[in-house]
């Protein structure tokens, strides 16, 4: 699930981790609650159909108990993959090749969290528009989650647009390209 040791080379393995972890089952469940969808086109994979859109703490509590193991190998991953990216920085001022690394770290900080899915992306997002927060480095980095995102499923953006306009797409459009002209989230 997109992890990045902070001993490996720093290279497309995150994103390559993010693009199978959004095309995975939780990835594909994350996106669907976070575009708050509550319709779904026959061409959904019957999975997202059963997810239900509606918030219900019953069945919200179900889940959870029924799915704990998966909810702590999430909490493993997200805490296993930050802390590696953390020890990587401490390695690196301890070498004193902190602003050495840094754009290499910063490109690894902005694929860690594209990995691991949309609200790390948000995180990143905001961080990069923090430069009390952050050097100029890592601002220009994170600023990439802003507009160069892998592009979602096709079958979702069906979704949301019949669900944002109320109709079929083809009651509205002449042809729609499977084809994404762009991908970023920011817009939402």
């Amino acid at each position: 699930v997109g992890f990045v040791s902070s001993n490996a080379p720093i290279s497309s393995t995150a994103d390559k981790g993010s693009t199978e972890w959004f095309y995975s089952e939780l990835g594909q469940k994350n996106w669907v609650e976070a575009m708050e969808l509550n319709t779904l086109s026959p061409e959904m994979p019957q999975l997202l159909v059963e997810m239900g859109m509606n918030y219900d703490p019953d069945k919200l509590s179900k889940v959870l108990a029924d799915s704990w193991p998966q909810v702590y190998a999430r909490a493993i991953t997200v805490s296993t993959s930050l802390g590696a990216f953390v020890a990587g920085l401490a390695q690196d001022a301890a070498l004193g090749q902190l602003e050495r690394r840094a754009p290499q770290r910063a490109a690894q900080l902005r694929k860690l969290l594209a990995s691991l899915g949309p609200s790390f992306v948000k995180i990143g997002q905001a961080l990069s528009s923090r430069p009390d927060l952050l050097p100029k480095t890592y601002l220009e980095a994170l600023s990439d989650l802003q507009d160069r995102l892998p592009p979602f499923p096709t079958e979702i953006a069906r979704a949301v647009i019949e669900e944002e306009l109320g109709r079929p797409l083809p009651d509205m459009f002449i042809s729609f390209t499977n084809q994404p002209v762009a991908a970023a989230s920011l817009g939402q």
